[in-house]
């Protein structure tokens, strides 16, 4: 399925998720896992000035809080699935894609306001809780930021899957920087207000959890866990999933376009996005008559100004665009 034009401002706030295909178990925690990850997301992070809040990598999926002060969160994120599908593979002696293709790649929600950023941050850091895997996230074995790294970045070395005179350097820095809506407030104070936050979020998690029944494992439990047992934790997914279909169908609905504090805020930043893709869908029709003097509106990523005159447009909104070419002329 084609991806929906995105809009790509310079300092726009995004949430960003992709999962593995299949939701296969191929991110599990364990040193070599972790030092891809954690090298790959440093040298993308620097590579192309993304300005990282909070992130964690589950088995299967990962989140990530960031900023984007250049507008190259598309080059960002086809580095870092590039070369982390590269290397994971190369470690698990495969040969076929690591990141899901379903969806349009990565799943992106522009956030609009401080509410909204700072409750997105605290899902992704009480990620490992929500899923009943351990009972606070300081215990998950895997890739996670803390409030605290704002203090003292992480290193890591370059893994053996990339060869030593290529272009990548041998360390890579990884670090986290405040919120924007919360950068005036010191380092202490900062990191004080998103302890609490994510203490209290993980107490209703693990209270919501009791009540569901859904047990809690311990981290090395779920680190040890053998990839000949993936298929059948992926069937009992999927039981799951029907179970939640029958129940709450609209939970597996598209992703959220943006993401806000208020109601009012939300409805804003829809209507945003929709007159972005009603003007790109607009000007590509256009251009696709041969009106090459019409540009596309302001956040179009990289458009292509000079393209050949295509007869299928990009997909707005659910519905695929179809545009007459001169071989459809009679």
């Amino acid at each position: 399925m084609s991806t929906p034009p995105r809009q790509i401002d310079e300092n726009a706030t995004h949430f960003i998720t992709r999962r593995t295909t299949q939701r296969e178990f191929w991110l599990l925690p364990n040193a070599v896992v972790t030092s891809i990850l954690g090298f790959c997301l440093a040298v993308a992070t620097q590579r192309y000035g993304m300005l990282l809040h909070a992130y964690c990598f589950m088995s299967n999926h990962w989140h990530a809080v960031l900023s984007d002060p250049k507008a190259k969160l598309p080059e960002f994120c086809h580095w870092f699935h590039q070369q982390t599908s590269r290397a994971i593979n190369a470690y698990f002696g495969r040969k076929e894609n690591l990141w899901s293709a379903g969806g349009g790649t990565y799943s992106d929600t522009i956030i609009y306001d401080a509410g909204a950023e700072v409750r997105e941050s605290i899902y992704t850091m009480c990620n490992p809780v929500k899923s009943g895997l351990v009972a606070k996230g300081d215990d998950w074995q895997g890739l996670r930021s803390r409030p605290s790294d704002i203090l003292q970045s992480r290193i890591f070395e370059r893994p053996s899957y990339f060869r030593e005179k290529g272009p990548v350097p041998a360390t890579a820095e990884l670090k986290v920087t405040k919120l924007p809506s919360l950068a005036h407030l010191s380092d202490d104070e900062y990191i004080a207000q998103m302890n609490q936050a994510v203490a209290a979020e993980e107490q209703k998690l693990r209270r919501k959890n009791r009540l569901a029944g859904k047990p809690c494992r311990a981290g090395r439990r779920t680190r040890r866990q053998q990839r000949s047992r993936r298929r059948q934790a992926i069937q009992q997914h999927a039981k799951r999933l029907e179970v939640k279909r029958a129940t709450s169908p609209d939970r597996l609905g598209p992703a959220p376009l943006v993401a806000a504090s208020s109601p009012e805020a939300e409805r804003a930043g829809i209507a945003r996005v929709r007159a972005f893709r009603a003007a790109y869908r607009e000007t590509y029709l256009r251009r696709s008559l041969g009106d090459k003097t019409q540009k596309y509106p302001p956040g179009s990523y990289r458009p292509r100004d000079d393209a050949p005159i295509a007869r299928a447009g990009p997909l707005v909104d659910g519905v695929t665009l179809h545009a007459p070419s001169p071989a459809d002329d009679p």
